[in-house]
């Protein structure tokens, strides 16, 4: 595979070569994850239940997996963009074996605690017993997950989205023809659906190792074990503020949902539509992200930080461009896409109402989230997690409180919406001082 020069690349044509496999990618994972609960769903509520408990403990772990993908990523666009690929390899080597003590502790975890850990979450009855035999098998994947990601992570920071997204199609395809035959066809229940899971990141596991060990792919690297634990460091002090920013993130959506979940369930369920194809729509946004990390952490290496700017507000304002449209669909048929999925009359105007009022804030969203890649691919993590913690704990938070108190739902809805104008302003704001571009890494 021929290396590439993104520097030297006009810029809309190296943030799209990157942005759109990765969201192409994205989208058929979250296919997958679309038609595993539909079959999960097949065999009852209680199933349902212990996957999306054990799927808490999961999210956990995978904070944990972006601590050190964000380091990594920021190390090896760094030293690509430099031309020097003998520290793009040990780089990734070294993230490997971190990535696989990581994999390695939560797997013990959940292998040996899963009903500890479900019945702390609030597991009763079969659900309890569903969830430790779900866990159990997907605690095990663990190791090939992280792994995987890891392999991912790195044909990325040399700027390959392509061979991820074509291994992405492949395995969550698998993924999905495996789910009913080992559910239903083998009788397995819940635990074929956590053992079609594992065998898919197996598959990818087994493809990307294949590829960057046989010299099929710009990443190479030898079986030969060598630890760099300077290196391993560095990946992780990079990486923690992004830890804390995630948590921070997980902790602020809880209070949401339980400070509306105060004015009842159909408020409760309303949200939840909403969030969720939210989630779908701004796939794109992780696209950019991606991009933008990669392509700055190019152009800083190789000694050009304007072009390095020049790509960050490029993919903001392409974020922009693409959460207007998004929006502006998402506020005309706002009572379609709720009434899709309920047909309860106070869900559909309780999430009518979110999607009308949140939905106009989206634009910023489009700004802040691929903007945030400058800091990311800089290795100056801090600035984003600051960003969050403010936005969170000096707005959003306090202002879904009162709001709560004087406009009720809506008030929330329009607090959870404004605090993506408030951490834009933020992160323009820290953007535009330019200290990321002179962070040094090693």
């Amino acid at each position: 595979m021929e290396r590439k020069d993104f520097t030297e690349m006009d810029i809309t044509k190296a943030i799209r070569y990157i942005a759109l496999p990765s969201v192409v990618g994205m989208f058929f994972t979250t296919l997958y994850n679309i038609v595993d609960m539909f079959w999960v769903g097949r065999l009852g509520y209680e199933q349902i239940a212990a996957v999306a408990l054990f799927g808490i403990f999961f999210e956990f772990a995978i904070i944990f997996n972006e601590v050190i993908g964000v380091g990594s990523v920021a190390l090896i666009a760094r030293h690509y963009g430099a031309k020097n690929y003998k520290r793009v390899n040990e780089v990734v080597k070294q993230t490997l074996f971190l990535k696989l003590f990581i994999a390695s502790i939560f797997c013990l975890v959940g292998v040996f605690f899963v009903e500890y850990i479900l019945i702390a979450l609030g597991a009763q009855g079969d659900t309890i017993l569903y969830g430790i035999s779900y866990g159990r098998v997907m605690s095990f994947g663990f190791i090939f997950l992280f792994s995987a990601l890891t392999l991912f992570t790195a044909m990325r920071g040399v700027g390959d989205a392509r061979t991820p997204m074509k291994i992405l199609i492949v395995s969550n395809i698998l993924n999905m023809i495996l789910d009913p035959i080992f559910i239903f066809g083998c009788n397995m229940g819940i635990t074929g659906a956590a053992l079609a899971s594992v065998l898919s990141q197996m598959t990818i596991f087994g493809i990307g190792i294949y590829l960057i060990t046989t010299g099929r792919h710009i990443v190479e690297i030898t079986t030969k074990i060598e630890f760099d634990f300077k290196t391993m460091k560095t990946m992780f002090f990079i990486g923690l503020p992004t830890g804390v920013e995630t948590s921070v993130r997980n902790f602020t959506n809880m209070i949401s949902i339980r400070i509306i979940a105060g004015f009842g369930m159909t408020y409760i369920a309303g949200f939840q539509i909403f969030f969720r194809l939210v989630g779908i729509a701004i796939i794109p946004l992780f696209g950019l992200i991606i991009a933008c990390q990669t392509l700055v952490g190019h152009n800083l290496g190789a000694g050009k930080p304007e072009q390095a700017e020049k790509t960050a507000l490029k993919s903001g304002y392409m974020g922009v461009l693409a959460m207007v449209v998004i929006g502006v669909v998402y506020f005309i048929f706002s009572q379609e896409f709720v009434s899709f999925f309920s047909s309860a009359e106070e869900v559909i105007q309780a999430g009518s109402s979110a999607f009308r009022i949140i939905s106009p804030f989206l634009v910023f969203a489009g700004f802040y989230f691929p903007l945030s890649g400058a800091f990311f691919g800089s290795g100056d993590t801090k600035p984003p997690m600051v960003i969050t913690l403010v936005t969170a704990f000096c707005f959003q938070i306090p202002v879904m409180l009162i709001a709560s108190e004087t406009m009720g739902a809506n008030g929330v809805f329009l607090a959870f919406g404004s605090s993506f104008l408030v951490g834009s302003c933020i992160m323009a704001l820290w953007f535009f001082r330019g200290k990321w571009k002179q962070k040094k890494l090693e």
